[in-house]
């Protein structure tokens, strides 16, 4: 009977051992996915940066044309440094969410050596 018990805890034991090996490679593979999914949105976040920067070209020639029309449109003129404005406040929203997102991806690549 002695042996038995053994052999049932033993079992047991690679049962439980091999569970959490599972587990761990479980694991390992989601933080590789969270980190790919991550690294995807800063692809998509860096693009959209370089996009807002040539928006902000884009409507710093209109201001400076607007300058040049006859008659002087002052509206017009106002209207596009508002523009150009606008195009730098949007540019510095892009950044920001680029910067999180590689702060993100940063903490899951130092998570993932620290658990790993």
């Amino acid at each position: 009977m002695a042996k038995y018990q053994e052999l049932i805890t033993r079992k047991d034991e690679e049962v439980a051992a091999e569970q959490v090996t599972l587990n761990v490679e479980t694991a390992k593979v989601t933080l590789q996915q969270g980190k790919l999914s991550v690294q995807s949105q800063m692809i998509k976040a860096e693009s959209e940066v370089k996009s807002k920067e040539s928006a902000i070209k884009g409507a710093e020639r209109v201001l400076e044309s607007s300058k040049g029309t006859i008659p002087l449109n002052i509206q017009g003129i106002l209207d596009a440094r508002k523009d150009v404005q606008q195009a730098k406040n949007d540019l510095e929203t892009a950044k920001e969410s680029y910067n999180q997102l590689k702060e993100a991806y940063d903490y899951l690549v130092a998570l993932e050596t620290e658990l790993f």
